[in-house]
């Protein structure tokens, strides 16, 4: 049985619940390296660094006493909190990196209560630590992340992943991951690290520590509020093993950490006694090293590594060694310049790779690199080198802060080239109006890759053949009343069949039923229309009408925009009937839509729905869909035509100035960025200049887009409304 000192009574209740217990250990290190030497690949990979460590210590060892180059070793912390108590502070943490600068350069407070005997060995270590000043993308970081949890408890590597309750580390070869958690396997464990070669994966690679055994200022275990578990676990990082070889209960003097200047040692130290002789034969023997770190003595003790631990923990940095690419990140330890006003365009998450839509709303992800808040950027794109659209970003009232990250989605935009490779180019400026403080970083090119575009024009179709058509397809999104839909008739407007929708018997209120049409490409046409004819009543005057709806969506089915509706008087073309309604030739109306908000689209979907109501049957034939080819308008107008907005911006009226070649009527179309119509007017122009004013006073802040379309004229203009 292990003695222990005579402690205060404060340290009673730890003792009591942990030491006293069998299953405890300061540290799981050794369990890992006997879990490693169970795998081949693990296994040889470990052997031959340590015969990196020994040939290099047996040829380095005489310079230890020397004094030597200074390795910094930039660290990130990760804090994965359950509770308030281990979302640890920063002042707990900064406390712990320096207490390792002391420790690991012989400047801690009880470096003079190392026994004389093994003063000739004390070590400087020369190695120094920082918090990580700059993250793997190169950005201001304090080295900190904070990660709330549910897990309580972590048994294994769970605490180092994004989806397994803890926080993905920054990459291992570059930066010493600390994952700082509430409690390691039930509280037995103060720690743990994966020795050089030792962990399963590189993401894992670094040190698990329970949250009150780091740092030196609380809440922290009586006995290890020092930061000596850090330091040990970080000796067990650079090489070192424990004074008795693995196992917590090795139980001989067989083994050895392979150290020549630490006494053998048989079992390990928990207590702080300086007669412990675990090896002893005879009075010429050294006593164990308790003091050393790497024992498991409480951390009052703990005060030395030595010259040939010093040895080893360097021999990893050196070239070729293990942890060499750490130490050659010693960049990540010096603040970046920082201005004002730096925004940073870090990554375009979308659209990226292969199966994209022809029609992308890209997704970037901005940085504040800057001092100060952003509350507005211009971000100018371009797909497939056409010219370069802008995106205006204002938001005063909720500005991205210092350090914080703005996802932002740009209006859908149409792919311009041929095939289905495209590119896309972003830069971000005029951040805060002003000058971006740091423009080398606000720039991305990409390149992804899109299906094929739809089919062309002109669709027509009269339900005459099979029913769906080929490529059509019936939906029924809500699920509801299976087997009533639309469906093939024999009745039809100067035809012998349509579609109908047999409401008569059709009982399921708000039931929606859909006709989807085939994937379409409107890249080509600078006017597009949808025509079809349309045959409806009611039961009975006064109730309520089904409604009948044509959406589209332009970015594969991602979302719809409804485009048109009909109900009631614009729906009906009979008066209501009490009986099965079947359509005679008078019976009929053909309805047109506009379809000039989906003008360069190469991939239109169109549906027609039904929500259904009380109404009685409804029929629809002939559809027809149509444009006219680009170009084909412009060589008829006998003169250039023009459009332009003044002023843009503009807060209370925008004025249309149209230079048109002949008299006609034009439809002037208001649309937000995400194409929803928000206004439609009709104008009679005249040939030459005609000014139209354009109320937009009760527009909320944003960008907008101006359509005029005319039979000779289309064009489209962005508008910046700005109170």
């Amino acid at each position: 049985m292990k003695k222990f000192l005579l402690l205060p009574i404060s340290w009673l209740f730890f003792l009591s619940t942990i030491m006293a217990q069998d299953n405890f250990q300061k540290c799981y290190t050794d369990q890992l390296i006997e879990q490693g030497r169970q795998n081949p690949e693990i296994a040889q990979r470990m052997d031959n660094i340590e015969h990196f460590i020994q040939q290099w210590a047996q040829e380095h060892q005489d310079d230890m006493n020397r004094q030597q180059e200074v390795i910094t070793i930039p660290v990130v912390v990760h804090v994965v909190y359950a509770n308030t108590a281990s979302n640890i502070s920063d002042a707990k943490i900064y406390s712990q990196i320096d207490e390792l600068n002391r420790i690991f350069r012989r400047t801690n407070a009880n470096a003079n209560e190392t026994r004389s005997i093994f003063l000739p060995v004390a070590a400087d270590a020369e190695i120094e630590f920082c918090m990580a000043q700059r993250d793997p993308q190169g950005l201001p970081t304090n080295g900190i992340t904070r990660t709330p949890t549910d897990s309580t408890n972590f048994e294994t590597d769970a605490m180092k992943n994004n989806n397994t309750g803890g926080k993905t580390g920054w990459p291992t070869n570059q930066y010493l991951n600390i994952w700082v958690v509430n409690r390691l396997r039930g509280g037995n464990v103060l720690g743990y690290a994966y020795i050089p070669g030792n962990a399963p994966s590189p993401s894992v690679d670094g040190l698990a520590i329970a949250y009150n055994c780091f740092g030196t200022i609380p809440p922290n275990l009586p006995q290890y509020g020092n930061g000596r578990t850090a330091a040990h676990e970080i000796g067990h990082w650079l090489g070192l093993y424990h004074p008795w070889a693995t196992g917590n209960d090795a139980g001989d003097c067989t083994d050895d950490d392979l150290v020549s200047d630490t006494p053998q040692t048989s079992d390990p130290n928990y207590e702080c006694s300086f007669t412990a002789n675990s090896c002893g034969s005879g009075t010429s023997d050294l006593p164990d090293m308790v003091e050393n770190y790497m024992d498991y003595a409480t951390d009052l003790c703990q005060n030395i590594f030595t010259l040939g631990q010093k040895t080893r923990m360097r021999s990893v940095f050196s070239f070729n060694g293990s942890r060499y690419s750490v130490s050659q990140n010693a960049i990540a330890c010096q603040p970046i310049e920082q201005g004002p006003n730096d925004a940073v365009l870090l990554e375009v998450t979308a659209p990226t790779g292969p199966n994209n839509c022809t029609t992308v709303s890209p997704v970037l992800e901005i940085q504040n690199f800057g001092t100060m808040p952003i509350f507005y950027m211009i971000v100018n794109y371009s797909i497939d080198g056409s010219p370069t659209q802008q995106f205006e970003w204002i938001n005063e009232a909720n500005p991205l802060q210092p350090l914080d990250t703005l996802v932002l989605t740009l209006p859908p935009t149409n792919t311009i080239a041929n095939g289905i490779v495209h590119s896309l180019s972003f830069n971000v400026t005029n951040v805060n109006a002003g000058i971006d403080f740091s423009p080398n970083n606000n720039t991305k090119d990409i390149t992804f890759a899109t299906i094929s575009v739809g089919g062309t024009l002109p669709v027509v179709e009269g339900f005459e053949n099979t029913f769906p058509a080929t490529a059509w397809s019936l939906n029924n999104p809500d699920g509801t009343t299976a087997g009533v839909g639309f469906a093939q008739t024999n009745t039809g407007n100067n035809s012998s069949k349509s579609m109908y929708m047999h409401n008569f018997f059709y009982t399921a209120t708000n039931a929606i039923d859909e006709v989807e049409l085939p994937r379409l490409n409107f890249s080509t046409y600078e006017t597009l229309s949808l025509n079809f004819d349309v045959a409806y009543c009611l039961k009975n005057m006064g109730d309520e009408s089904d409604i009948l709806e044509v959406l589209a969506s332009k970015d594969c089915e991602q979302t719809y925009q409804t485009i048109a509706t009909f109900t009631g008087a614009d729906l009906e073309t009979v008066a209501p009937q009490n009986s099965e309604f079947t359509p005679t030739a008078g019976q009929w109306q053909t309805k047109t839509v506009n379809l000039s908000n989906l003008l360069g689209a190469k991939n239109v979907i169109l549906k027609v729905r039904q929500t259904r109501k009380q109404g009685n049957n409804l029929f629809i034939d002939n559809i027809n869909i149509n444009g006219s080819v680009i170009g084909m308008n412009a060589i008829a107008a006998p003169k250039a035509q023009q459009v332009r907005l003044y002023p843009n911006p503009s807060s209370r009226q925008v004025t249309v100035t149209i230079d048109h070649a002949t008299a006609d009527d034009v439809n002037i179309t208001l649309f937000d960025q995400t194409g929803k119509l928000i206004r439609q007017q009709q104008q009679t122009v005249q040939s030459g200049n005609n000014s139209v004013p354009l109320a937009i006073d009760q527009l909320p802040n944003g960008i907008y887009f101006v359509v005029v379309q005319s039979n000779t004229l289309y064009h489209s203009e962005k508008l910046v409304v700005l109170h």
